[in-house]
């Protein structure tokens, strides 16, 4: 009686061709969940602005006076209540990076 071949190779390619499987289903998923966070965080209302009085705002270099002179003139966002001014933290940050920047 003839003997037959070991069927190892053809195991071997089958689990080969699924391991190939599972990772293609991998990427498709990881693919497909970055496109749903994309689109979530672009349905996302915008962050609401931060505002933060005036008098405890880090201005590194710059007087209270000047940060006040931005304010009155709409150099940076800023709104005064009861006589107090309070400062959007983000519009505050980039007038500091591009002025760092000059």
């Amino acid at each position: 009686m003839p003997r037959r071949a070991p069927q190892h190779s053809g195991l071997a390619a089958q689990m080969g061709a699924l391991l190939e499987l599972v990772q293609a289903l991998r990427l498709d998923n990881e693919r497909r969940d970055a496109k749903i966070a994309q689109l979530e965080q672009r349905d996302a209302p915008p962050p609401r602005p931060e505002w933060i009085a005036l008098k405890a705002v880090d201005r590194g270099p710059f007087t209270y006076e000047c940060i006040r002179f931005w304010c009155k003139n709409g150099l940076i966002e800023a709104k005064k209540e009861r006589g107090r001014w309070f400062v959007n933290v983000a519009s505050l940050n980039a007038r500091l990076a591009r002025l760092a920047a000059a």
